[in-house]
């Protein structure tokens, strides 16, 4: 998990949020056993995503990692903010 590429990461931290607005839903229509199972999900994706942010689950900020450039194979700078469609 620590050597995920960061996109990947990015896409997680996406994923986390989704899950944490489905639990709201849950929990509104009295869904306990599926909430359950849902925080639980959220707290391993939280804890999977902590490995790749040096381990401190408050701090994640996915916009800072389109600051980090991308490994480099040759000579070229690293491009900042790019994204990859």
């Amino acid at each position: 998990m620590a050597q995920m590429p960061l996109p990947k990461a990015h896409e997680l931290f996406s994923i986390i949020q989704t899950l944490e607005q489905q639990l709201k839903r849950l929990d509104e229509i009295g869904s306990g056993i599926g909430a359950v199972h849902v925080n639980a999900a959220i707290e391993q994706l939280q804890s999977n995503l902590a490995v790749v942010n040096d381990n401190d689950l408050g701090s994640f900020d996915p916009a800072l990692i389109c600051l980090i450039p991308e490994a480099q194979t040759g000579p070229s700078k690293p491009k900042f903010g790019s994204t990859r469609d």
